[in-house]
């Protein structure tokens, strides 16, 4: 009768956790390893503290499993994005390297909960609060558009609520305009991202993604936050279909909703510009935010980014006391 033998110190399993071992040794010189914060399907991210400057980071290291040759470009594109975008209400790279083959990337660690967390916690939130995280989040992804970044993955996972203000992070599957223009004329582009927040055209694989995706995508997010459930997937005729009239979004709010969430990018705001300047009316009435937008909000202009050209558009600014307000807050949890 024929025996078998497994060599426990070469199994793949091993093989993997020595690697990560060795590259925990070699950040070691640096970086206190405290413990992992979490584990997704590309990397894992560990707790640690810098001994110079003294601070608290969080580093994210590839698995050994994804370090393959796709697995290798893509979390080296999140590296290149992430060194693109310098923005108060986006999760910075702070250093990255690789060690036996395996890449990694340090950030800032932040004290505070996901927005899927705090709608887990009190499923669905105020009106303002609602409209404050959603224009955070526009204007990190209005800087990563102007830059020829689109996110793609825009959920409540990859929102970050950190002193009073929120941060866009987790760029793993964000793409340049470039790269997108290229696949649509290759008209190669597969699908990806996250079902229930994916556009149509980025949920079907179709070629034509642009930044308007992640205007979709946003407003599926504040409609969750809102109403505490997302509507009816995909529903092309009503996309605001089971929470449309249910009283807990205002007029105003809801018609721009309705626009962001429509099935045709063509006839969605063709910026995130246009819709941050949508919420935004709702948010100057009320007269109780701090971050609004400035007297020049409509007399400036942008081109906005897209693969058939552009067109200018009233360009959604904060004022400048309102940056300075946010940045020190964000540095001063550092």
């Amino acid at each position: 009768m024929a025996s078998f033998h497994t060599d426990i110190r070469n199994t793949p399993e091993l093989r993997e956790q020595n690697q990560v071992d060795k590259i925990l040794e070699v950040l070691s010189a640096r970086y206190t390893i405290e413990r992992p914060l979490g584990r997704g399907g590309m990397a894992t991210v560990y707790l640690a503290r810098e001994w110079h400057p003294q601070r608290q980071v969080a580093i994210k290291v590839l698995a050994p499993e994804r370090a393959g040759r796709n697995g290798r470009r893509e979390f080296q594109r999140e590296i290149e994005i992430l060194s693109q975008l310098t923005h108060p209400h986006i999760v910075p790279v702070f250093a990255a390297g690789e060690v036996d083959g395996l890449l990694y990337y340090v950030m800032p660690f932040y004290e505070g909960q996901s927005l899927r967390d705090r709608l887990v916690a009190k499923k669905r939130l105020p009106l303002l609060d609602a409209l404050r995280i959603a224009l955070d989040v526009a204007m990190a992804l209005e800087h990563a558009h102007e830059r020829g970044v689109v996110h793609r993955d825009v959920k409540p996972e990859n929102i970050l609520l950190v002193g009073g203000h929120a941060l866009v992070g987790d760029f793993g599957i964000a793409h340049s305009l470039n790269v997108l223009c290229t696949n649509k004329r290759a008209g190669a582009v597969p699908p990806a991202g996250t079902p229930g927040y994916m556009s149509p055209e980025q949920a079907t694989g179709s070629a034509d993604i642009d930044p308007r995706t992640d205007i979709y995508s946003l407003a599926r997010v504040l409609c969750e936050m809102l109403v505490g459930e997302l509507p009816v997937t995909y529903y092309a005729n009503d996309p605001l279909a089971g929470v449309r009239g249910n009283g807990r979004i205002p007029s105003a709010i809801e018609q721009a909703l309705g626009k962001a969430l429509a099935w045709d990018p063509r006839d969605r705001f063709q910026t995130i510009a246009e819709f941050a300047g949508a919420l935004s009316v709702e948010e100057r009435e009320t007269n109780t935010f701090t971050l609004t937008t400035g007297r020049g909000s409509r007399s400036r202009s942008i081109a906005a980014a897209s693969c058939n050209g552009s067109r200018a558009i009233p360009k959604w600014k904060v004022t400048a006391a309102s940056w300075f307000a946010v940045a020190s807050a964000i540095l001063g949890l550092r």
